[in-house]
This record gives structure tokens, sequence and C-alpha cells, in this order.
């Protein structure tokens, strides 16, 4: 049997590893991975929920994967009527995440070796640097 990327990481004895565990039980290799969380936000998430992508607000509004192994799980994000993919590790969803919604993403950002959620004040966004024209920064 190969070794697979979820078993060498859920060996930390805590709900987050048993999560990766459950979710990709029967999932050999990348891709497999992949659909396996794709197919465990689909049945578990609770969509739409907000966050931000540089800054930005956005809805989530749904999690997909189109078979990049490389890319990962996708954000599908709306913002003023239009939709966008985004590399959902990307999105740095809000404090109001449903606890399924929250224990998958801890669980995927653990698997893919990204680190916790980063901490989004969506009442506070980051300051809006000036921007200079490429003369005036001579």
């Amino acid at each position: 049997m190969p070794v697979t990327r979820a078993r060498s990481i859920v060996g930390m004895g805590d709900a987050v590893g048993e999560l990766i565990e459950e979710v990709t039980v029967d999932a050999y290799g990348l891709g497999e991975q992949l659909w396996s969380f794709r197919q465990a936000f689909a049945d578990t998430a609770r969509c739409p929920f907000r966050g931000r992508v540089a800054g930005v607000l956005v809805d989530v509004v749904a999690v997909e994967f189109d078979g990049d192994e490389l890319g990962g799980l996708i954000a599908v994000c709306e913002r003023s009527d239009e939709r966008h993919a985004v590399v959902l590790l990307d999105v740095v969803p809000d404090d109001s995440l449903s606890d399924e919604t929250r224990a998958l993403i801890d669980a995927y950002r653990r698997w893919a070796r990204a680190g916790p959620i980063p901490v989004a004040d969506l009442d506070h966004p980051p300051p809006r640097r000036e921007s200079s024209t490429w003369n005036e920064r001579l």
C-alpha cells in the first residue's frame, strides 16, 4: 500500500487529524484525496460563507475541484454579481463559519500544509495604500 499525504500527517491525535483520516481513508494519491475533500465540502460545508481574498470581501458559494492537483480546491466566490474562482487556501473566512465548515477548512489547510486559518477582521479592512506613479517613485 502506498504512503499517502494524509497518512503522513494525521498522527497528531486530534480532531483535525481524525477528520483528515475520515475524509481521505479510501483515497490514494493527491487527486483522489482532493476529490474526497471536495465531496466532504459538498456534503457538509454551509455555503455561502463570507471571507476575504486579497483584502476584498467575497461570498464563497461553493468549493470545487477541477482535477488540477497542483491547484488544489477552488473557492467559487461572488462579489457584486460577479463570480470568480480562486484557490481555497487564498480565502480568509470570517468568524461566522459554521463549526462543520471551519473543521473542514482546518483539515484541508493542514492536509495541504498551509497552516491555520488566518484571522480576518471584516469590520476593519487593511488600510488602502496610496498608489504612486512610476515617476514619483524615482
